[in-house]
């Protein structure tokens, strides 16, 4: 691919995340309108009466706030995707990077943890925007969160390994695993695992199948390459993202 489409795809590519990101947006919001029309109907009903109800305006309140809190939650999900963020190119560090996006995702966590014990804190992720980086663990969270639905037991871990002037950023989940012999196939667009159901689909996972092609292509941009790999014991599913440091040149 030319340099000239893939700098255009550093800007596109974000855009299409956020794109696939509102079909789950949508189903949010359809329940949190159904949140709040409870609370109106509440409110509506202490008015109506005289009768003290002080405890059933005060649940109502909580309720509210909750919907008020989630609900900015929810708009958080865009916050990286400003003018400044998409131009920006600079190398971020990568646990400030990963804890950021995940909290922006938090509302769609459903109650996965997030552990990064094991993620360097002198990681620096390659040169990239901010916006391109959250495009690559948007949509990367998302699958893992999918994975995970359901299950009793929801890590998503993020680790890092160094050997020389290698650098290894490891995506791992509890979820219900990756076929590493069809798993170059998820990377083409359209293409979706085993995962995503009808049933996963009407409660806001699933997308159009291009994800992990947004984020192949995005990290041939950036310059790292993105695959599965054998998850380590404990984790069914393991995303990992691989570069090379530059040497260095020594000025003597």
């Amino acid at each position: 691919m030319k340099e000239s489409e893939l700098t255009r795809l550093s800007v596109i590519a974000p855009l299409a995340t956020a794109g696939m990101a509102a079909l789950t947006i949508q189903h949010e919001l359809r329940k949190q309108f159904g949140t709040l029309e409870q609370i109106v109907l509440t409110l509506e009903s202490f008015l109506e009466k005289n009768e003290t109800k002080e405890n059933q305006l005060a649940s109502a309140l909580v309720e509210l706030r909750k919907w008020l809190e989630r609900a900015r939650m929810t708009n958080r999900l865009f916050d990286y995707m400003t003018g400044e963020t998409m131009k920006e190119r600079q190398r971020y560090r990568a646990k400030v990077v990963v804890e950021s996006i995940f909290e922006q995702m938090s509302f769609m966590a459903e109650g996965v943890r997030l552990d990064t014990s094991n993620l360097d804190d002198e990681l620096y992720l390659p040169e990239a925007s901010f916006a391109e980086w959250g495009s690559i663990f948007q949509n990367v969270f998302s699958n893992a969160f999918n994975a995970m639905l359901g299950l009793p037991n929801r890590l998503l871990a993020i680790s890092s390994k160094k050997k020389d002037n290698q650098r290894i950023l490891l995506v791992q989940d509890t979820g219900r695993g990756v076929d590493l012999n069809d798993a170059e196939r998820l990377f083409e667009p359209f293409e979706r695992g085993i995962h995503s159901n009808t049933v996963l689909m009407r409660i806001g996972y699933g997308g159009t199948g291009l994800g992990l092609t947004i984020v192949r292509l995005l990290c041939e941009r950036i310059g790292c390459y993105a695959r599965f790999v054998n998850p380590e014991p404990g984790f069914s599913t393991a995303f990992c993202l691989e570069w090379e440091e530059k040497k260095r040149r020594v000025v003597r």
